[in-house]
């Protein structure tokens, strides 16, 4: 029996099992693009071995990839035993670890530098860094992420938190539940994880003062902007100042006017029906002295009368011509002598009965 080779074969058949070999491949490329190497290197890797698992690394985080942690035999392994907890160095301890984290909830990439070595800590991986997950719109080759992720991951693993508290008003003092902590813009704050309360403040401002929440391993930025003492809040553009409806308002005084002569009337109107009933009396009575008591205080209800429906009636009148005289447009004075400078009123009394005498100069 002959040997059979493949470039025996002819062209349509190798094309045949080429196409059929490359089928068959598929799901082991699919599986190998879906699955990022993780490993934990010390010191003792070599600068070639570190920039290897950096790139790795990268490349996992910007394919947003899930991860799975296998044992490397030329990288040290005892460092990752000792993160992971696993009882023996093997990869299938270390890649249960790993399998167990959802693709969503694992910090791929986090590179800490540690005396020239990396390590990716696995174990930390979990719900107190669910805001800070694979984000594809995250720069990890930029320095300040690089900075930012090595923060964060610290903080996390030290059961920390991370605060950053800025401001664009000079001279911006920081208190945390009272304790000074220096002038914003402010260093990172290194706290455990709690709720405080953030003081801002500044020489002739108001105090801003807020509450936060903070958690292990995340990573807070906040802005305090303090106002000064005494400054105004500026209108939008486009905005006016509210009408004042102080007495500066042209339509107060007359509309005052017209209500007081309003109860001015109502009262001359209860006088007089006083002095119908006295006068009924009067006309049924039959005692002599009686009847003279009936008379005055008839006499009396009815000079209130007249007082009260005339002053009444006057001020009604003048509060109306008041009213449609007055121009809304012209500015109107605060004082009062200057306001009324235009208005007399001089009330009259006498035998036939009492008024009210409205001068208005024009």
């Amino acid at each position: 029996m002959s040997n059979l080779t493949y470039a025996a074969l002819p062209v349509p058949t190798r094309a045949v099992l080429f196409v059929g070999l490359a089928l068959a491949l598929m799901p082991v490329a699919a599986s190998a693009q879906s699955r990022a190497v993780v490993f934990a290197v010390s010191g003792q890797g070599t600068a070639e071995q570190r920039a290897t698992a950096g790139e790795m690394l990268t490349n996992a985080v910007r394919a947003n990839t899930s991860l799975e942690l296998v044992e490397r035999p030329d990288l040290d392994i005892s460092t990752a035993t000792e993160l992971y907890g696993c009882p023996s160095p093997t990869a299938e301890c270390m890649a249960d670890l790993a399998t167990t984290l959802e693709a969503e909830r694992v910090l791929a990439g986090q590179l800490v530098t540690e005396e020239g070595g990396l390590a990716l800590h696995v174990r930390y991986f979990d719900a107190a860094l669910q805001d800070f997950l694979i984000d594809r719109s995250f720069d990890f080759s930029s320095v300040a992420a690089q900075n930012e992720v090595e923060l964060r991951l610290a903080a996390l693993i030290s059961n920390r938190t991370v605060v950053q508290v800025s401001s664009s008003v000079q001279g911006t003092e920081v208190f945390l539940d009272g304790e000074p902590q220096g002038t914003a813009p402010l260093a990172l704050i290194d706290l455990s994880p709690g709720r405080y309360t953030l003081t801002a403040t500044c020489a002739s401002c108001t105090t801003v003062t807020r509450i936060i929440q903070v958690q292990a391993g995340r990573y807070y930025s906040e802005v305090v902007e303090p106002e000064a003492e005494g400054q105004v809040a500026e209108l939008p553009p486009g905005s006016q100042e509210p009408e004042d409806d102080s007495p500066g308002n042209p339509y107060v005084w007359p509309t005052v006017t017209i209500s007081t002569g309003g109860a001015l009337l109502l009262t001359g109107v209860t006088m007089g029906i006083l002095t119908k009933s006295t006068q009924s009396d009067f006309d049924d009575t039959t005692s002599f002295r009686e009847a003279q008591d009936l008379a005055d205080k008839g006499d009396t209800y009815a000079l209130l009368t007249n007082v009260f429906i005339g002053v009444g009636a006057a001020a009604v009148v003048g509060g109306i011509i008041w009213l449609l005289l007055t121009d809304p447009e012209e500015p109107q004075s605060t004082d009062e002598d200057v306001a009324f400078s235009n208005v007399r009123t001089t009330p009259w009394f006498g035998a036939e009965g009492a008024g009210l005498s409205l001068d208005w100069r024009f």
